[in-house]
């Protein structure tokens, strides 16, 4: 053999190691590779899931919302009535839904985000939208006190509370506001749990 052969062979050898490298790589990276189209059609389970919510009962409704459909309903056209308007991708509803969840359950954005299929921007980006609509319903709702209002909602179950709260007008009977009580009065506040109400 001379040596024209034997570098012939050598470059037999090294085609053929890197034609096998090339087919080892190219077998890895097909077996790797995920299939990108999406499991769960997010459109469809974001309107089954609003079915769900809105049409399947009024505890399921309460529930998740805090609120029954009617009252929902009411509220979403009181929204709207404010200048509230459904968005290309967000109906009323859906926006509605999504910033209740959020206060009604004392969660993060982020377990909206996974009940409702929406990203975090959007989840932010509404809840911020109905925030600021339910400030401007506020100034409809909450009433200031005056001596009228006042005695109309003297609390006759809780005599007590007359005399400390005499001119202050209550958001609902029987709701407590937490505060904090100086520490030579709080023995007089405590509960048998030890808790100061």
């Amino acid at each position: 053999m001379d040596q024209y052969d034997d570098e012939t062979l050598q470059l037999e050898a090294v085609a053929v190691a890197a034609s096998t490298a090339v087919d080892l790589v190219l077998l890895l990276v097909e077996t790797t590779q995920y299939d990108r189209t999406p499991s769960v059609n997010r459109r469809e389970h974001r309107n089954a899931n609003l079915r769900w919510l809105y049409d399947e009962s009024d505890i399921i409704c309460h529930n998740m919302l805090r609120m029954n459909k009617a009252c929902l309903i009411s509220f979403c056209d009181r929204l709207r009535g404010k200048g509230l308007r459904a968005s290309k991708h967000l109906d009323v509803e859906e926006q509605v839904a999504i910033f209740l969840l959020i206060v009604g359950h004392n969660t993060r954005f982020k377990h909206a985000r996974a009940s409702t299929m929406r990203s975090l921007e959007t989840i932010s980006k509404y809840f911020h939208v109905i925030l600021k609509f339910v400030l401007r319903l506020g100034k409809d709702l909450i009433k200031h006190a005056t001596p009228d209002l006042s005695l109309a909602n003297r609390n006759n179950h809780h005599a007590w509370a007359n005399t400390y709260f005499k001119d202050y007008a209550g958001a609902v009977d029987g709701t407590f506001i937490p505060a904090t009580v100086p520490l030579e009065d709080q023995p007089r506040y405590r509960t048998k749990k030890r808790d100061i109400k």
